[in-house]
């Protein structure tokens, strides 16, 4: 019985609408590719890297019930 490894990104799960492709990566949900028609619109990865500078990854502060709201006010 054979295994194949995953790529560093994790599992690939590819989309596409209409003239559009993406290619979310796995590993931290990261927009691997994302093209139109066939031309590329993100300065992508291959799926054997990790996101160079964390292209592709959502960068959002992680709130937590014990901490701050969003919605909290300081006065």
């Amino acid at each position: 019985m054979s295994h194949t490894p995953l790529p560093l990104s994790g599992t690939q799960l590819p989309l596409t609408a209409g003239p559009y492709t993406a290619t979310v990566a796995g590993v931290g949900a990261t927009l691997r590719e994302l093209a139109y028609d066939g031309r590329p619109l993100i300065l992508g990865f291959d799926a054997d890297e990790p996101a160079p500078a964390a292209h592709g990854q959502l960068l959002a502060p992680a709130w937590t019930a014990t901490g701050p709201s969003p919605r909290s006010s300081t006065g």
